[in-house]
């Protein structure tokens, strides 16, 4: 065991006794009541200052602890139509481009059926296009007329050799079965046959007839349309003319990403979470304060883990309606005539989420953390003195900066305002 001499003992003993002297003072909450100073404490013998110009400034001591630094952040979510189809007028029968001006039949929004017309592309009507369909139209009509004279001459052929067939006996009557078979059998194959190119020449027949009349965009699917084209311009079979959307099938997208004063994000979310929405529906002006509509709150269901945009503390959730029948039903109720998922599009949302920036991470008051030279530091008690630390602070987020390195938790720190 290593023991001091006297002439040292002394002055450790004083300035111990002075140290509980003075920490007694701050009623034993561990930071200084007002009015002591660096200065008066350093002439209590409790600091010695190492290059600190005192000023007379307020001083408070206080210990690093160990918490979670939380967020809480307001995020409009997007609302996300995942399944999606670009829409295009046809090419022509041959392979060529169609080109015209395009009236457009609906609006950005509406619901359509299936079948249902949605744009006309109109056109100056060339002779070779008249040519095509008449020419079309001639070779239907003449495979008709074919079809129907050979099917006849088929049919009389095998009503003949039946009649014969009952004047025979033996032998000789069994074989003409079995010919009479092979010739229903060949007659079936030629209506078959003959059913699915009458089928190819009417297609062309109508087609071409769509395109002297104007070409006709129709809907593939039910659904919504939106990204629709101006009507009246001149497009070709390559120009996107609009899109629909299949609205069985909708999510909300929200984006959670590192503010300034936070470098990642921590248990945001999880697959399963119930979040609330919140919104107003306006049925009036669009230009009136939405708070004058109707309070919406969407109860929605986290249905995806989340994926980072390949930005550090940034990440994208899908969330879907609880109870999507329900959701519908309701604005139903509000907004009668008016299709839900089109009004879901257009009220804007918010949601609330309390994130976590640093888990379970020694922190400090912000005010405790120092700069100089682009190097942080704090000032700490060194057995009685005041000591410089060099340290790494980074989230600062509700008045705390979380100290990645340089201090343990338990730490006392000075603070010099």
């Amino acid at each position: 065991m290593r023991y001091l001499s006297g002439r040292r003992l002394i002055p450790r003993l004083a300035a111990a006794f002075a140290l509980l002297f003075f920490l007694s003072a701050c009623g034993g909450e561990g930071v200084v009541r007002q009015g002591y100073s660096v200065e008066s404490a350093i002439e209590a013998g409790v600091l010695m200052a190492e290059g600190v110009d005192s000023n007379d400034r307020a001083l408070e001591i206080v210990q690093a602890t160990r918490r979670d630094l939380t967020i809480s952040t307001a995020l409009r979510p997007r609302f996300v139509f995942p399944i999606e189809q670009q829409l295009f007028f046809p090419h022509r029968h041959d392979g060529e481009l169609l080109m015209g001006h395009v009236t457009v039949l609906v609006e950005s929004g509406q619901s359509v059926n299936e079948g249902d017309a949605l744009a006309r592309l109109t056109f100056d009507a060339e002779a070779r296009h008249e040519i095509d369909y008449l020419a079309a139209r001639q070779s239907l009509e003449q495979f008709e007329e074919d079809f129907i004279r050979e099917r006849n001459r088929r049919n009389a052929e095998i009503a003949e050799a039946r009649r014969e067939q009952g004047l025979m006996e033996g032998a000789a009557a069994q074989q003409a079965s079995l010919v009479i078979r092979q010739s229903e059998l060949a007659l079936e194959r030629f209506i078959s046959s003959s059913a699915v190119t009458r089928s190819a020449l009417a297609e062309a027949v109508e087609f071409f007839a769509q395109t002297l009349d104007g070409a006709v965009l129709r809907a593939p699917i039910d659904g919504m349309v939106h990204s629709v084209a101006t009507c009246g311009i001149f497009v070709s079979s390559h120009n996107h003319i609009m899109s629909i959307v299949d609205y069985n099938v909708f999510f909300y997208e929200i984006t959670v990403r590192a503010s300034q004063h936070a470098t990642d994000f921590y248990n945001v979310i999880g697959r399963g979470d119930i979040l609330t929405l919140r919104g107003s529906l306006n049925l009036g002006d669009s230009e009136s304060d939405d708070e004058n509509g109707e309070p919406i709150e969407i109860d929605v269901r986290v249905v995806t883990d989340s994926w980072v945009s390949g930005q550090r503390g940034v990440f994208t959730y899908l969330l879907a309606p609880v109870d999507k029948e329900g959701l519908f039903e309701y604005l139903g109720i509000i907004a009668a005539g008016y299709n839900p998922v089109y009004i879901l599009r257009s009220i804007p949302v918010t949601v609330q989420l309390a994130v976590t920036a640093a888990l379970d991470s020694v922190t400090l008051p912000i005010r405790a953390v120092h700069a100089e030279a682009g190097r942080q530091f704090i000032y700490i008690y060194n057995e009685g003195a005041l000591g410089k630390r060099y340290v790494h602070a980074t989230n600062r987020i509700g008045g705390y900066a979380q100290i990645v390195t340089g201090i343990e938790s338990g730490t006392q720190v000075v603070i010099l305002p």
